[in-house]
């Protein structure tokens, strides 16, 4: 269900960044519950975004880089607006934690 999904927000956003396409494709749900079910929809959104890039202007270097990157999206957007969480992830520590991702 989720692959028909993603093949069509990825025509309807053949431009967009990888934030703005999870955005686009999350938008007609709510990401909750376990983590299993979320990763799998990572999974889903990552494969597609991937095998949609142009490779002679390929930003992400692989799959896994391009799910791992969504993912830091991911905790980047939470930390940002879960109100429960009184200290917010700086600038410095999210670089620090994207630096090894796409080889480095």
């Amino acid at each position: 269900m989720f692959s028909a999904y993603a093949e069509l927000v990825l025509k309807q956003c053949k431009e967009h960044n990888l934030e703005e396409f999870i955005r686009l494709f999350t938008s007609n749900f709510l990401l909750t519950g376990e983590s299993q079910q979320i990763a799998r929809v990572l999974d889903t959104i990552t494969q597609f975004y991937f095998k949609r890039q142009d490779s002679a202007n390929c930003t992400l270097k692989s799959s896994d880089a391009t799910y791992t990157f969504a993912n830091a999206i991911l905790i980047l957007n939470t930390d940002l607006h879960n109100t429960k969480n009184e200290e917010k992830i700086s600038l410095e520590n999210f670089i620090k934690m994207c630096k090894k991702i796409n080889e480095g």
